[in-house]
């Protein structure tokens, strides 16, 4: 196959020492697709936020894996206000789940969350988008660390069924850094993690209203669904990627 043909406006947005993707979701998903039809090796997304940002700070390797995302794309608004106005609108995992799915027919795998989720994810998946392959799913272990064999095994599962997308819903920081570490291994053209989409799509958790969505405030809508689980990843995550903003910004001065 030839090689990836350029798309306008490709230039990453240096955002807090990352190299985030400027680029409309229109835009995004063409390079993607592009990569996806050309002989470039296996590359992957991942999405920086508030929480990504401030968990990275502590685990480099989890840092690393940022860095080594081919796209880092802008979902949060927060990474939106560190931009200064270079970042006019978020760019999120769903967005790129819709983009990719309503795109020319490829094969694609799905990696995470419970037997039950993938069921409903595979019969929804099927009606909305018919011109794709469903080449495989798996839901790995449930454990916070993927053993070498664990690793093997999934990896053998993905190269038997050789999908062109891999979608991996393991959750932040364990989906990159499971990607980062393993992508070469892959016999895919395109990875991604992306996390909360699998209960969205699979309708288990409903996403915020488009108004939320918006205005930066689907991580409250997102709270109030599940504080039990998110009240960390918000209340603690927010006021510190604040401070370390604010920090950034006296610096620079």
């Amino acid at each position: 196959m030839p090689a990836p043909e350029p798309v306008p406006g490709c230039a990453p947005e240096p955002i807090l020492g990352y190299a985030v993707e400027p680029r409309t979701i229109e835009g995004c998903a063409a390079d993607i697709i592009n990569h996806i039809k050309s002989d470039a090796p296996p590359a992957y997304l991942a999405c920086l936020n508030t929480y990504s940002y401030v968990e990275a700070q502590k685990d480099k390797y989890f840092s690393a894996a940022l860095h080594g995302a081919k796209w880092l794309v802008p979902d949060g608004a927060g990474i939106l206000l560190a931009s200064h106005g270079k970042l006019k609108k978020r760019l999120t995992g769903d967005d790129i789940f819709s983009a990719l799915s309503a795109a020319a027919p490829m094969r694609v795998f799905f990696m995470g969350a419970s037997e039950q989720t993938l069921s409903k994810i595979a019969a929804r998946f099927g009606d909305d988008y018919p011109q794709h392959t469903l080449a495989g799913m798996l839901s790995p272990p449930f454990k916070p660390a993927f053993s070498a064999s664990d690793s093997a095994a999934m990896i053998k599962k993905i190269n038997t069924a050789r999908p062109d997308i891999l979608w991996v819903g393991l959750t932040a920081p364990k989906q990159e850094k499971w990607l980062h570490a393993h992508i070469d291994r892959l016999d895919i053209r395109f990875a991604a993690g992306i996390g909360a989409v699998f209960d969205f799509y699979a309708g288990n958790t409903p996403r915020a209203p488009k108004w939320m969505q918006e205005r930066g405030m689907e991580w409250l809508y997102r709270l109030l669904q599940n504080p039990r689980k998110l009240a960390r990843r918000y209340l603690v995550s927010n006021p510190v990627f604040l401070y370390l903003l604010a920090k950034n910004a006296l610096r620079r001065r």
